[in-house]
């Protein structure tokens, strides 16, 4: 069992990576750059109650203010949408103080606005496609800034409810569980990474906003992991899969347990458990990963062990974590010390934010066939 000393080795691996600059990280965006470090910054700043630590969040923010963002990048990993979204998270979490992100994020609001209302995504994803914007909207919708114009808030709304037509638009097909005799269902399916993320952001939409095409989405995509999870781990396929198959599964099962978490269903929490605990032993080697696959694996485990905390994972977490941290990482939120940190925060201090799932990214390329 790690001590908490132990485990606040990747903390001052993250602290120390981050005071490298300016020769160090120079991205400015969420997942890889300075508005990430900023955001594990400020988490550490209040389980420390070291105000120093929150001095350095704002100042990477600053930065990235006054750098902005190369060549206009609109995308949730990279760009402006992920660099608007900390700023309203951070403010709606407290961790931020006497901030008007009315006021911040009115230029993203605008070109955010436009992206919106004249052009369309080309993919579904919360990187780099649709559900970054509706992520970034939804936190908009539940600003809690005074005197909020409300002409502002249904521009929010409004974007939104766009979003959501385009999602629900790109993934009507791919949400569709095949007849026996379609032929071209295996052109039409959706990467699983994608449905784990529209299962946790539809999920974490907690205005009233264009409700029929929500519920259609949240059902679709229920339904749609029903039918990928029960056909993929009710038969032993261990030998025909390879490791970042069962990690994707594995996200797709995660992600139900916090869509069912956070609609208060037990009976969607029970068959995500059931699955859960179906592929647990078929993803538990870890001498096959890579180091990025061996990240996702630690951020699947250590939000099954926020959710239900559970010894097995916690010894999972505590190995991977004590891998990687002898390994040269940058100090980004995503596959970083950044992420190690925030692991680390998670099991010292679960209490400390509501929701881990929203800081704790799964990222990967999808490869040319996912499991059926």
């Amino acid at each position: 069992m790690l001590t908490t000393i132990e485990l606040l080795k990747n903390t001052e691996n993250f602290i120390r990576e981050a005071n490298k600059e300016p020769d160090g990280i120079t991205d400015t965006g969420l997942w890889n750059g300075h508005t990430g470090m900023a955001i594990v910054y400020y988490l550490l700043a209040r389980h420390s109650a070291d105000a120093s630590f929150a001095e350095k969040g704002l100042q990477l923010l600053d930065s990235v203010s006054e750098t902005g963002v190369p060549g206009g990048d609109l995308s949730f990993a990279n760009g402006l949408t992920g660099v608007g979204w900390a700023i309203e998270w951070l403010a709606q979490n407290e961790l931020m103080e006497d901030i008007n992100t009315d006021e911040v994020l009115e230029p993203i609001d605008s070109m955010l606005y436009n992206a919106v209302c004249y052009s369309r995504d080309e993919n579904p994803s919360l990187s780099h496609g649709t559900l970054g914007k509706i992520a970034y909207f939804i936190q908009r919708a539940q600003s809690r800034n005074a005197a909020t114009n409300r002409y502002k808030t249904i521009g929010h709304l409004e974007c939104l409810i766009l979003s959501l037509d385009d999602l629900a638009e790109k993934t009507a097909d791919a949400l569709t569980i095949p007849d026996q005799q379609d032929s071209n269902a295996n052109n039409r399916r959706m990467h699983l990474c994608n449905l784990a993320e529209i299962l946790y952001i539809i999920s974490g939409i907690k205005v009233q906003v264009n409700s029929p095409v929500t519920g259609k989405l949240m059902y679709d995509a229920i339904n749609y992991a029903e039918y990928i999870l029960s056909g993929s781990v009710m038969n032993d396929e261990r030998a025909a899969r390879q490791p970042d198959e069962w990690l994707d599964l594995l996200y797709v099962a995660t992600s139900y347990l916090i869509a069912a978490r956070l609609n208060n269903n037990k009976f969607w929490e029970s068959q995500a458990a059931d699955y859960i605990a179906r592929i647990i032993p078929f993803a538990d080697d870890n001498s096959g990963l890579t180091t990025e696959q061996q990240f996702q694996k630690l951020v699947l485990f250590s939000l099954l062990n926020f959710y239900h905390p559970a010894q097995q994972y916690r010894i999972v977490i505590e190995d991977l974590l004590t891998h990687l941290s002898f390994l040269e990482l940058p100090p980004a939120l995503l596959n970083g010390y950044g992420t190690l940190a925030i692991v680390e925060l998670c099991l010292l201090n679960p209490g400390l934010i509501d929701n881990w799932y929203e800081v704790m990214f799964f990222s990967r390329q999808p490869y040319k066939r996912d499991p059926q």
